[in-house]
């Protein structure tokens, strides 16, 4: 990816350089989001941006659909896996 001046260097219709496949993705959040997502910078528009992002990288790599009991095991590691970590994690003093 080309870099002018510390910034990455555009294309004419504003593409960016070695990201123009179609299975290539990429997305700003935050303040540089704003001109393209009205109040891309706030809860809201991060999550909305966040939510496209999600959707568009699905839609492009076209998953296979889990079977119910394969995703329930997955679902089940995953809240075990969470339970641990959080008992692993040493109980401090709230200051406020």
């Amino acid at each position: 990816m080309p870099i002018e001046n510390g910034r990455m260097k555009l294309q004419s219709n504003c593409g960016l350089p070695g990201l123009d496949r179609p299975d290539s993705r990429c997305a700003a959040m935050g303040i540089h989001a704003n001109s393209v997502v009205t109040h891309g910078d706030t809860i809201a528009g991060l999550k909305y941006i966040g939510r496209r992002f999600v959707a568009d990288c699905f839609e492009a790599e076209k998953p296979r659909r889990r079977s119910f009991l394969r995703g329930s095991r997955c679902s089940s590691r995953s809240r075990t896996n969470s339970a641990k970590a959080i008992r692993q994690v040493e109980r401090a003093e709230q200051l406020a």
